[in-house]
């Protein structure tokens, strides 16, 4: 897949999916899904998106996104695109409606399909909708393809209810509306050893700014290491028992069969089930119970989940 950082001429025909994508859910997939199956009809396939880590629209302003860029980058790449637009927001923000449809979608990316979701806004101060972009694509000679809400349980998929069920830790849904796990994929950062004297070592990832940070507490999770998947458990926190000073946020994990050395790694971690809350021990020995019992609970979790 080639990622472009701007907009330049692409010269064979396309078949064009808007959206920001963050989390990639089952909605998203299913707009992606439209115009990749332009690939039928001669057209290449591709998806406009935008990076979110200087600017966003109004609305996306006072949120935390669900994944980095160059992970919804990745999960857009499995499902079959060619090529992906990726500019920084300010190049399109003020871009009026039909400049955007008529010079960028048409002119520069040669659309012949446009593929978006059923409440798609575009344009200067998001002015326009899926109404005017039928009309406008009507008059240069392309197709717009609006895909209805998918739904869960009578509910309509969507990024903004997936961000409050990981702030509320339920999971299990949140999982089934992205139609795979919820994965963190950060950096494995150098932390205080103190796994290793409990007889515990773990794996720390601090969530980078901006990133939405799960309801704190712990969670039943796979670890992926080098192509192995581990059973694991996940303490999403600032680690009350030991932390001395008010921390960061971040993900303690603890592999279950594996001890070797992961820092600098980028390694996988997919939340599978919620556990139970944070909380402070009085001591290392009761912390040390507490994860003997949490390594528990999660494997009959996951081995409940495998069967």
């Amino acid at each position: 897949m080639e990622i472009l950082n701007d907009f330049v001429k692409l010269t064979e025909p396309t078949s064009v999916a808007l959206g920001l994508f963050d989390s990639v859910h089952q909605g998203h997939k299913a707009v992606i899904l439209k115009a990749v199956e332009g690939k039928i009809d001669g057209l290449k396939p591709v998806v406009l998106t935008f990076k979110t880590d200087s600017c966003a629209p109004v609305k996306k302003q006072n949120i935390k996104f669900i994944m980095q860029d160059e992970t919804k980058l990745e999960l857009i790449e499995k499902i079959g695109v060619e090529f992906v637009v990726n500019p920084q927001f300010e190049l399109l923000r003020d871009i009026e409606p039909e400049e955007f449809v008529v010079d960028f979608l048409i002119g520069k990316l040669s659309a012949k399909r446009i593929c978006c979701g059923y409440d798609f806004k575009f344009g200067k101060n998001a002015r326009g909708d899926v109404n005017l972009l039928e009309e406008l694509c009507k008059q240069h000679g392309a197709e717009v393809v609006v895909v209805p809400p998918v739904m869960q349980n009578s509910v309509i998929v969507s990024s903004t209810l997936i961000r409050k069920l990981l702030e509320f830790g339920d999971i299990e849904r949140v999982n089934d509306m992205l139609g795979y796990n919820y994965f963190i994929d950060f950096e494995v950062a150098r932390g205080n050893q103190l796994g290793r004297v409990i007889g515990s070592p773990t794996a720390n990832q601090l969530f980078p700014d901006g990133i939405l940070v799960p309801k704190y507490g712990v969670y039943a999770s796979y670890a992926y290491v080098e192509g192995k998947q581990y059973n694991a458990v996940t303490n999403v926190g600032i680690k009350p028992t030991v932390a001395k000073t008010q921390m960061l946020p971040l993900a303690e994990t603890h592999i279950m069969g594996f001890d070797g050395d992961l820092y600098g790694k980028r390694i996988k971690v997919e939340f599978v089930d919620y556990i139970r809350d944070e909380r402070r021990f009085d001591s290392l020995d009761e912390l040390k119970r507490n994860i003997a019992n949490d390594l528990k609970k999660a494997t009959n979790v996951l081995n409940y989940k495998k069967i």
